[in-house]
């Protein structure tokens, strides 16, 4: 702290028989404040605001972030905020934001209030989705940009029936779509699911607030086939997305160890990126992700394989 006094003039106190000069003092104090670095433009809101209660997301726990359809519930946060935040160099602007959900690096700090950038900004989806190693659109050409490189695993329950100019599809397979889908036993494709209770539109917190139970049997028929029940690592029926994400990037070493789901031979799909055009970094296989709590994308620099880009922000998730 400093304190300093000085002597003013008083100009217009003298009119009313004021004294000619007044003694001020001044002080400043230094203090401390939130700054957070690095980290994705998104909001998400306190479900259970509205009650005066804390909301504590368990591992796991999928959110919905940002909605690109109404679906069971509005797509807004709230009139015009649709989870996008401001930059913090104040810009809304749709390109800038969206370079920055494509980026490995993003530079800036947001302080502790940020501000809510309105609108769908639809390019949005187009930069999350290089972490699948999908370029179309207005994402082109960020498969030419080593700082948009794909995750290491990239199963998103598509293939490429057309190739990598053209939005992969479902091509002629049964794909997973929750737990209405007649197909319960094994199916076709299967991203990483959604929370049973978000598919059914029935959870406690709403639609966009999942309990982190999802089809993990259904997931591992169709994507791991060569794996029976009884030898699937252990915990498997319990893990999160996240876990069961790293199970598969950190057991592959091939040509001895594939883990990765590819089964393109099959007809079915291949989780090895195909599409980026630019030179992967030396090794790819560490945790840039998304956090399954909070939908916030995060860096993990501590990871053995430090440079990933795992990839759910929406439809399933880790």
């Amino acid at each position: 702290m400093r304190i300093r006094q000085k002597t003013v003039n008083n100009l217009f106190i003298q009119v009313v028989g004021g004294a000619d000069t007044t003694t001020l003092q001044e002080s400043s104090v230094a203090g401390y404040d939130t700054a957070m670095c690095q980290v994705t433009p998104l909001m998400v809101c306190n479900p259970s605001e509205d009650t005066g209660t804390s909301f504590d997301p368990q591992p796991g726990q999928q959110i919905w972030v940002k909605m690109q359809v109404a679906g069971a519930g509005n797509p807004a946060w709230g009139p015009g905020d649709f989870g996008l935040l401001d930059l913090p160099s104040g810009t809304q602007s749709a390109n800038d934001i969206r370079d920055a959900f494509a980026q490995k690096t993003f530079s800036g700090c947001f302080g502790s209030e940020v501000d809510t950038a309105p609108g769908q900004k639809t390019a949005i989806s187009d930069a999350i989705n290089t972490r699948l190693d999908i370029y179309v659109q207005s994402a082109k050409s960020y498969a030419n940009d080593k700082n948009a490189y794909p995750a290491y695993n990239v199963t998103k329950g598509l293939v490429w029936d057309k190739g990598c100019s053209k939005v992969p599809s479902q091509g002629t397979l049964d794909t997973y779509t929750g737990p209405s889908d007649s197909n319960q036993a094994i199916a076709g494709l299967v991203q990483y699911p959604r929370d049973n209770c978000i598919y059914a539109g029935n959870c406690t917190l709403g639609t966009r607030f999942g309990d982190g139970n999802w089809n993990r049997a259904l997931y591992w028929a169709t994507n791991h086939p060569g794996i029976a029940p009884a030898a699937r690592p252990a915990g498997w029926n319990t893990w999160t997305r996240y876990a069961t994400y790293r199970w598969e990037v950190d057991n592959d070493l091939p040509p001895a160890v594939k883990t990765i789901p590819n089964n393109s031979a099959s007809g079915g799909e291949n989780g090895i990126p195909q599409c980026f055009k630019a030179n992967l970094p030396g090794d790819t296989q560490g945790s840039r992700c998304v956090d399954p709590g909070t939908g916030q994308l995060v860096e993990q620099p501590g990871s053995p394989r430090a440079n990933d880009r795992s990839h759910q922000l929406q439809g399933g998730g880790h």
